[in-house]
């Protein structure tokens, strides 16, 4: 049940009060880039205009990276990932890199696992057979479908096997 990930890299963008969104962009909560159209930033997330609250002053942007861009940007400062993708980011924010009042970068090493052709296949053999039998099992989002919610899944999966494994033990010892 190996599993390979890919990495991730999240930047949030908190700008001045005076920066405004394009008219296009005023009721939008995100945007996804087309590969064919992106250098480095898979998608954008329009915080502010999701939970007012979250910016009471400026705009709160979440811009994703690829997974190339996120591997090949790993090692670099803060500073130097703000600078390499905030040109791309111009595209859609124009005026952002003067407005920019705080950054927060968020590395994830092991963002996502892979889920190769197969995969489902063998998590199906290791819960309906193997898993069974032994008295460790595994969750996890690598377990299931390949995000928060499949990690969750999967441990409401793991714990029924045990509350149905005590469950036949005590019947079995006839209390």
């Amino acid at each position: 049940m190996a599993t390979r990930y890919s990495a991730n890299i999240n930047i949030a963008v908190m700008t001045q009060d005076s920066f405004r969104l394009p008219d296009s962009l005023r009721d939008v909560y995100g945007l996804f880039i087309p590969r064919i159209e992106r250098r480095s930033i898979a998608a954008i997330g329009i915080e502010s205009n999701k939970n007012r609250d979250c910016a009471p002053q400026g705009q709160l942007l979440n811009i994703l990276l690829s997974k190339t861009a996120s591997a090949s940007m790993m090692s670099m400062t803060d500073d130097a990932i703000v600078q390499a993708v905030t040109p791309e980011a111009e595209k859609y924010f124009p005026g952002l890199s003067t407005q920019i009042a705080t950054t927060r970068i968020y590395r994830w090493k092991h963002a996502e696992p892979y889920s190769h052709v197969g995969r489902a296949k063998a998590l199906l053999h290791y819960r309906n057979g193997r898993a069974l039998d032994q008295r460790v099992l595994l969750a996890g989002d690598y377990m299931s479908m390949p995000f928060t919610e499949g990690a969750a899944e999967s441990g409401k999966w793991a714990a029924e096997q045990i509350c149905n494994a005590a469950l036949n033990k005590a019947g079995r010892e006839g209390r």
